[in-house]
């Protein structure tokens, strides 16, 4: 073979397999250890000093070929990168571990936490796409693991900051359940507050209209209406539609001040979402108020997440049940990847209330935060935990858990 057509295809052919050498990009660690780094250096053979006319007219040519290859294989590259930016795949999850003392015995045990796939496409201009798919822990499920959806929302930004967002979203109730998903990598903390277990509602299928980051005050809005609690995201069981009113305002960096009102109704004790049980077979009327004061800065973070609930039916002629929650976590950041934190978490769930499980759980612990990096970090926290039923015991708990992200 002549040296032109084995120049042309040696050069073509490492061009094309290593296009992100050529643009001399970084890439992920993966595909940086199989990239050949080496190619475009000069070889190790001796150029001839004696060149013909003719041979170094094929050189010259030879040389024009590999330029077009190579401006040929760059804009290949940007195309790919382009479109590789469009759709993004993450993985979150966590393991745990606990050691608890209760007054009849202690329990030890690792446990694997939620796994989230999350997919985030950008379909048009305008238009994106928000999909979260949980692998999660379920007793009923035979291998003790069952998948949810928990997020699948069409979004489509109309005009500067403001949006309209179909689907099942996280219900912009509250600072938490707005900013953070089912991965704990991003929590302050390994659990989730209180309240999520009986009066804040999680998700919501519907429709949002959203605006953001208006004016000085950074003012942020959401109105949503969509299926209420006593609905499923595949049946019709509720006849009723929840509707929700929140406001927010991030004044300084890292702060944020929100208000939020939550209406409802629960027919006949269908429960879709996550808000207990109860053998209670009339409608339930629920009004659900929330604050949440918000801040994190360069050392100290501050969140505070107050909710007050008034529920009644009008079968008992309209005594009313008021539940309250409050969560407080406090944390100091000594470094950049250290953080010392102490929390406080009260549920109060009225006797009165026809549609959750009553009680007064109590939660106060301190904890500590080490970051390996962005996407791995591990919490450990001592908790003394007061139960539901007031018939038992405290408990308390040594909780260890490693989240990671990628």
């Amino acid at each position: 073979m002549s040296i032109l057509p084995r120049t042309i295809l040696r050069s073509c052919m490492a061009t094309l397999r290593h296009p992100y050498s050529a643009l001399n990009v970084k890439t992920p660690a993966p595909l940086s250890t199989i990239c050949d780094r080496s190619w475009g250096r000069p070889t190790a053979a001796a150029a001839q000093s004696d060149l013909s006319g003719k041979r170094l007219a094929h050189i010259l040519l030879a040389q024009l070929v590999i330029l077009g290859c190579w401006l040929l294989s760059t804009q290949q590259a940007e195309a790919l990168i382009t479109d590789e930016s469009q759709v993004q795949f993450l993985y979150f999850g966590h393991l745990e571990y606990r050691f608890e003392n209760e007054a009849t015995a202690n329990h030890s045990f690792f446990s694997l936490g939620e796994q989230d796939f999350f997919v985030v496409a950008e379909i048009a201009p305008r238009l994106s796409f928000l999909g979260e798919t949980v692998i999660k822990p379920a007793a009923q499920a035979a291998t003790g693991f069952a998948p949810s959806i928990e997020r699948a929302l069409l979004r489509y930004d109309y005009i500067d900051n403001h949006s309209i967002t179909v689907g099942k979203l996280h219900t912009p109730l509250n600072y938490w359940n707005d900013r953070y998903h089912h991965g704990r990598l991003f929590f302050p903390t390994i659990d989730r507050p209180l309240g999520f277990s009986s009066m804040i509602p999680i998700h919501t299928l519907g429709l949002n209209l959203h605006g953001q980051n208006l004016g000085r005050l950074h003012f942020g809005y959401d109105l949503v209406m969509g299926n209420g609690i006593s609905s499923s995201e595949t049946g019709k069981e509720g006849t009723s539609m929840s509707v929700l009113a929140s406001a927010h305002f991030n004044p300084i960096e890292g702060s944020r001040l929100q208000i939020s009102y939550y209406r409802d109704s629960i027919n006949k004790d269908w429960h879709g979402g996550h808000t207990g049980h109860s053998t209670y077979q009339n409608d339930i009327n629920l009004h659900l108020f929330n604050i949440s004061l918000a801040y994190f800065g360069k050392r100290l973070e501050f969140l505070n997440e107050a909710g007050y609930q008034r529920s009644y039916s009008d079968s008992t002629g309209f005594e009313m049940a008021q539940d309250f929650t409050n969560f407080v976590y406090i944390g100091y950041r000594f470094t950049e990847i250290s953080t010392s934190y102490a929390i406080l978490d009260l549920l109060e769930i009225s006797e009165k209330n026809l549609g959750a499980k009553r009680g007064t759980p109590r939660k106060i612990g301190v904890g500590y935060k080490r970051e390996f990096s962005p996407y791995a970090n591990i919490k450990a926290q001592l908790v003394q935990t007061s139960p539901i039923e007031t018939t038992q015991k405290k408990s308390r708990s040594f909780e260890l858990q490693l989240s990671y992200g990628f």
